[in-house]
């Protein structure tokens, strides 16, 4: 049964109004009316529109983020990122003198105006439907404070449309240059067009100054962003496609640890983080995020890499000499060392909630299986202590669609390693099985995965597993003894040339 989450101090209503009227006399106070607080009627108006922008966004962003993290901290993310918008649009128009209407013309707002900075940090952590959202809100907000400026607005469309598109893609912090350069390859035209249909003849002078302004104003955008996004991420938690690759590269002290202390967890995790990312791609989730997830979900078992069968080199195991419930709480024990390890060298909130979940609340079934043996005709304190429930690992269950399917690619892979004989056939019954004893067991209770793409990662599951464990046909005898023969006879001396 699916339990309740806790409320949060960020999706209190009361938090959520407190914002709401901040936002709105900043908001008034950055488009103040050239006749200030005596033109009521402006500022009335104004007040209206920033209103049915902060509630008409809300219910944007209830339809364009259906997932649970997409409440009040969007929210409250879109109100920053319009109030930042038109703070450095007011920045540059109080500077002393009139510098940029004298260089740019009457439309000087439309090239100092931020246009990506707000989509090209949201794209980055939430996707582009919601970076359309916020891009359009922030759009509205600027083309009200250049006097409904539509070119203001074309602009800001036109820069969140791009980065809606390139921004969630972007695994480099070098290829912001590439989004941006895009963003001013789509906005160039918009320009001209302004200069074309504007009242005042502008020189062609004034429009290659219009162009180079907003060039400038994109490149510092971009820094902006990166300047930004790690506190962005920090405070959303979310985590960005630059931030996982840097987690994915396999010379990280983590996992380079891994490597060299437990070979056996580290190739384990690393057709884990294949089947992961080749069954999230297949349902339309971050394949990024699984695999990296694969890579470390384990990282726990380098506390004791000997008490796990896949490091094991001997043929006998430490668990041998041990009672079942100390090997319990060694193998549960891993999950608790990944978290440690995990804090320790700052993995991103994802990643940490891989490993916490990625055993659910299953069953230890090996070591439950030899204490209910044991505990066979034994005394009822000996019947309680190899119950079921001793043997689950404590939880939470995974939630996301890529913890589901980390979650269920490392039980598979696990069981892959039992087959005498590999055959598809095989494979698929193997995978169906464990699929289906992990639904039974509840372990998808807080799954976002539906049916459908539960059983699209199940198809994946056995094709990629199919190729992964395919076997090879035995060369013939003859055959290998030809190999190791020189191809000719080497003469004992030098032949003499005729």
């Amino acid at each position: 049964m699916r339990q309740k989450r806790a409320r949060r101090f960020l999706d209190s209503e009361g938090l959520r109004n407190c914002a709401g009227a901040v936002a709105l006399a900043l908001g008034l106070w950055l488009m103040l009316p050239s006749g200030g607080l005596f033109a009521w009627d402006a500022l009335l108006a104004k007040a209206t529109v920033l209103v049915v922008i902060g509630f008409g966004g809300q219910l944007l962003i209830r339809v364009a983020a259906a997932e649970r993290e997409a409440g009040s901290v969007v929210w409250l993310l879109m109100l920053c990122m319009a109030l930042l918008s038109l703070l450095t649009v007011r920045a540059v128009a109080w500077l002393p003198g009139t510098y940029p209407q004298d260089w740019l013309g009457p439309h000087a707002m439309l090239f100092y105006a931020p246009h990506a900075f707000a989509p090209l940090l949201v794209a980055m952590l939430y996707g582009g439907q919601l970076a359309m959202v916020i891009g359009l809100i922030a759009g509205v907000a600027l083309a009200m404070s250049a006097e409904g400026s539509l070119g203001v607005l074309l602009l800001s469309l036109c820069a969140s449309a791009v980065a809606a598109r390139e921004a969630p893609r972007l695994r480099h912090r070098m290829q912001i240059l590439r989004a941006l350069a895009r963003i001013a390859l789509w906005q160039t035209p918009i320009v001209l067009v302004i200069a074309v249909l504007s009242a005042h003849r502008e020189s062609l002078l004034t429009v290659a100054l219009q162009l180079a302004a907003l060039y400038l104003m994109l490149l510092l955008s971009g820094m902006a962003v990166i300047w930004v996004l790690p506190l962005a991420e920090r405070a959303t938690g979310r985590t960005s496609q630059i931030t996982l690759n840097y987690f994915a590269d396999l010379g990280h002290p983590l996992l380079h640890r891994m490597a060299l202390e437990a070979p056996g967890t580290y190739h384990h995790s690393m057709v884990v983080a294949d089947l992961a990312q080749t069954a999230a791609e297949a349902v339309g989730a971050n394949g990024l995020l699984a695999r990296v997830g694969g890579y470390y979900h384990d990282i726990g078992k380098l506390s004791r890499p000997e008490f796990y069968m896949e490091n094991q080199l001997c043929a006998g195991s430490p668990h041998d000499a041990l009672p079942p419930n100390i090997s319990r709480m060694i193998i549960v024990n891993h999950v608790k060392e990944g978290i440690c390890l995990g804090r320790l060298h700052r993995l991103p909130p994802p990643l940490m909630h891989m490993i916490a979940r990625h055993h659910g609340t299953s069953v230890i079934r090996w070591f439950h299986h030899k204490a209910m043996t044991q505990a066979a005709g034994q005394t009822d304190e000996r019947a309680t202590e190899a119950e079921e429930s001793h043997y689950r690992y404590a939880g939470p269950l995974p939630e996301s669609k890529e913890a589901t399917i980390v979650a269920l690619a490392d039980a598979i892979e696990a069981a892959s390693r039992s087959l005498e004989k590999v055959t598809p056939a095989r494979i698929e019954s193997l995978v169906a099985s464990v699929v289906e004893a992990k639904w039974l067991d509840g372990q998808f209770d807080r799954s976002e995965l539906s049916n459908a793409e539960l059983c699209a990662v199940r198809k994946s599951f056995v094709f990629t597993l199919t190729h992964l464990l395919h076997s090879r046909l035995a060369y013939p005898l003859d055959d290998q003894n030809r190999d190791t023969e020189p191809a000719t006879e080497v003469p004992d001396e030098p032949a003499v040339p005729s």
